[in-house]
């Protein structure tokens, strides 16, 4: 394949002969003349350029401006389109649009991709054989890079989109997370919010609707970071971001936006969809002047997280000092290996996709007994809102031990008792337990607790124990469950978190 440089070369000191001589013959025809004389043998390995081994997309070359008039495409092009060679070179591009194609985006994703080297993409409806339209990915990158405007070239490729979701299927279903719906038309904003939406963000729906998602940005926020997305959003195309928002009160907060375009029964694309996902953020310098009564330390997010600042409760808790590294700290903890990951996510902003929930663990106070605390994870930016530290808050848990779990109730009668571990599935059930249900206990150690349910039993409410369970809270529910037998009954059930002899966290 010949080097690109110095076929630019080339071409530069052909077209500056051809000027000379002749002076009067249009763009297009030199732009022809440059490749019959230089270009062709570069042209014909992009254009049966294949992708992960499959065979070559639809591609065609185009003059760089408008009207993009097409020179060269490969045969998948034409079959694709429907298009004949002999008729639709030296045509404009838009020989190929469809009534719901946004000229607004591909118009803008040419003329950008003409002054980039790295090319841009974006997704337009256009029209195929037979009078069928489709949403298709469109690349487009330069190749080759001639003085003259006149004489540039793009190279695009045409790939399927696959399916897009519906405007209307989005908008009746607006109840997963925090989900706001904006119009692509200039300038964007926004037409409907959920109510998940606003509560993450602290306002209501009539402070949101008409305005633009630019709207979250702040001092703290990073303003490449939304271009970006805004700008593949325009595109057409799905992006997501991370980066610090404000809420309309004023407070931080670090939000995590997946964006994807939403196509109406018409076939346009002329809105999208923005998931959000928010965790709380603060200022290091409210921390280190704060007075939280709750166990606090301040860590740095570089590799040894240095403890800056641990406050009295946690000190007396916790055997720790300032400029002591966390890993010490870990160490001291049963659960030390959770609780790491859980820190790096937050460095990584990973927490912004799965927010601050609690996280419960095992460690060691000062006199080695073993206690159970709930731990939230929450960032802090420095002076320059650069995440510098995180603060780590510990809540110790009312916890049974093992023992005391399985002990007679108060009046002397035996408990009906399970152990279900952590994870879900049954660790220990006493002998009252099985026979409730007529099953064995071999039958019954390491199942979970679908064993007992059947037809009119609520999955949800078990499901909800397990996660009250985890997050440090003792928790009861009135639910139906099964005898062996088929024989349905009302239960009502009291799970509290239980510390293990060993001092692990059990259920």
């Amino acid at each position: 394949m010949p080097n690109p440089r110095q076929d630019d070369v080339a071409m530069d000191q052909y077209a500056s002969e051809f000027d000379r001589s002749s002076s009067n013959e249009d763009a297009a025809t030199l732009a022809r003349l440059v490749i019959d004389e230089f270009e062709e043998r570069i042209i014909a390995d992009a254009l049966g350029a294949k992708i992960d081994g499959t065979k070559a997309p639809a591609r065609v070359v185009t003059c760089a401006t408008r009207p993009y008039a097409m020179l060269r495409a490969n045969d998948a092009f034409f079959q694709e389109f429907g298009l004949e060679a002999d008729s639709s070179l030296g045509s404009s591009l838009k020989i190929i649009h469809a009534a719901a194609t946004n000229t607004n985006v591909y118009e803008s994703c040419l003329a950008q991709a003409g002054q980039n080297a790295d090319g841009e993409s974006c997704l337009v409806v256009v029209q195929l054989a037979e009078g069928k339209s489709a949403t298709m990915q469109m690349d487009v990158k330069p190749i080759n890079s001639g003085k003259d405007l006149e004489r540039r070239m793009m190279m695009i490729s045409f790939t399927s989109a696959g399916t897009l979701r519906k405007l209307e299927e989005v908008q009746a279903d607006l109840s997963k997370g925090a989900r706001a719906i904006v119009k692509l038309c200039s300038p964007q904003h926004i037409t409907y919010v959920n109510q998940e939406w606003c509560a993450q963000l602290e306002s209501d729906r009539k402070q949101f609707v008409g305005r633009s998602l630019k709207g979250l940005n702040g001092p703290a926020t990073d303003q490449r970071v939304v271009h970006r997305l805004m700008k593949t959003v325009s595109r057409c195309m799905s992006a997501e971001a991370t980066f610090v928002a404000y809420c309309l009160s004023g407070t931080m907060k670090l939000v995590n936006l997946r964006c994807f375009p939403l196509q109406c029964e018409a076939g346009n694309i002329d809105h999208f969809c923005a998931d959000a996902v928010t965790c709380s953020i603060m200022s290091l310098g409210s921390v280190l002047k704060g007075t939280s009564e709750d166990p606090m330390v301040a860590i740095s997010t570089d590799k040894k997280k240095i403890i800056l600042h641990a406050n009295a409760a946690f000190r007396a808790l916790i055997d720790v000092a300032e400029g002591q590294s966390l890993s010490d700290f870990l160490n001291e903890a049963l659960d030390g290996e959770n609780l790491n990951a859980a820190i790096e996510d937050t460095i990584s902003c990973a927490s912004a996709r799965k927010p601050n929930k609690p996280l419960l663990i095992t460690l060691f106070d000062k006199d080695k007994k073993p206690v159970v605390a709930k731990v939230t994870l929450v960032p802090l930016v420095d002076a320059k809102f650069n995440l510098s530290h995180i603060k780590l808050s510990l809540m110790p848990v009312d916890v049974l031990s093992f023992s005391a779990a399985c002990a007679k109730s108060d009046d002397g009668r035996p408990k009906v008792i399970a152990m279900v571990g952590t994870e879900g599935t049954i660790k220990y059930a006493n002998a009252e337990w099985c026979s409730m249900y007529g099953l064995e206990s071999s039958e019954v150690l390491g199942r979970g607790l679908s064993l007992i349910q059947g037809p009119s039993s609520n999955p949800k409410a078990l499901q909800e124990v397990m996660d009250k369970v985890n997050s440090g809270k003792t928790h009861e529910i009135t639910t139906v469950t099964y005898h062996r037998d088929g024989t349905g009954f009302l239960t009502t059930m009291q799970a509290t978190p239980v510390l293990s002899d060993s001092g692990r966290l059990e259920m």
